[in-house]
């Protein structure tokens, strides 16, 4: 099977990595919905649902890194003095 995102580790900041592991998550859920037979009971190997729950895993690692949120914090100080010392 070839998959568009499967280059999520490839991406250089963690930001990045998170946002194409989401959108491999999203093909790879795409493809579990597919695997069910026509009566909607039966079910593929499985393994791509292991796959999946390894990706969620690879999420929550991610998420827990040191600039996982992408947006950076920036904080502007103004140090003011009230009278002479």
């Amino acid at each position: 099977m070839s998959w568009t995102y499967a280059d999520w580790p490839s991406q250089s900041t963690v930001p990045l990595r998170l946002s194409r592991l989401r959108l491999h998550m999203a093909e790879v859920a795409n493809q579990i919905g597919n695997e069910r037979s026509g009566d909607g009971y039966s079910k593929g190997s499985g393994s791509l649902a292991q796959y999946y729950q390894g990706l969620v895993s690879q999420v929550q690692r991610l998420e827990s890194m040191p600039g996982a949120s992408g947006g950076g914090a920036v904080s502007n100080l103004r140090i003011v003095r009230r009278g002479r010392m």
